[in-house]
């Protein structure tokens, strides 16, 4: 169970009860509040959005073109950043949140860290807009251990996926594991291109991702 024993999981799950400092050895939502600075004119409407509008990108950045995902590891967190050195771009996303998450390498395989919850109405998907010269930023909460690997992010621009150059990462193999409490009775599944956290017993598609490493 990595670096929390057993027996403190077992009392933990028996309660229903995680410390956040718990939690965040495990699997995480993916968070990635974006706004878009014009309305996406292919939405069918009644998306939720978001506020946390691009901001422009300042500085020297002579050489730099076109969109940049960069991920830095720093301290117990994780800094995401989209930044957009090229025309204007549509990113994918889902009631204001990119469906954008974080990879894990394991092995020959990379695999998420991070999943979006499962979402019925597709009223929720619409794109926003990263103008020129535009960027966000995140700053994600990831655990430190003794996991030599690396991570990347990935991005679902329309047709097109889009990944960040890996980089090492240190954590625990747990992040690749839903929490317990959570894995009594949902999990991860692949089969919609992203990783989907939705009810255990769910006979749409056959599950691709089980909660075991």
């Amino acid at each position: 169970m990595g670096m929390i024993g057993f027996a403190v999981f077992a009392s933990l799950v028996s309660t229903g009860q995680l410390r956040p400092s718990e939690y965040a050895q495990f699997m995480q939502a993916a968070s990635y509040p974006c706004g878009s600075p014009i309305t996406d004119p292919e939405a069918l409407g009644g998306h939720g959005s978001s506020t946390n509008l691009p901001s422009p990108i300042t500085g020297d950045n002579r050489g730099r073109e076109g969109l940049q995902l960069r991920v830095v590891p720093n301290n117990g967190t994780v800094q995401v950043m989209i930044q957009n050195f090229g025309d204007p771009i549509w990113l994918d996303a889902a009631d204001g949140n990119l469906l954008a998450w974080l990879e894990l390498k394991d092995g020959d395989a990379w695999k998420p860290t991070e999943y979006h919850h499962w979402i019925t109405c597709g009223n929720s998907y619409h794109r926003v807009l990263i103008p020129n010269m535009h960027q966000v930023f995140y700053a994600r909460p990831f655990a430190t251990g003794n996991w030599q690997t690396q991570i990347r992010l990935v991005v679902e621009a329309g047709e097109k996926t889009l990944y960040s150059e890996p980089v090492s990462v240190r954590t625990n193999r747990n992040r690749l594991l839903l929490n317990p409490i959570e894995a009594e009775k949902s999990e991860v599944y692949l089969g919609w291109g992203r990783p989907t956290l939705r009810p255990k017993g769910s006979e749409q598609t056959r599950i691709q991702f089980s909660n075991t490493l």
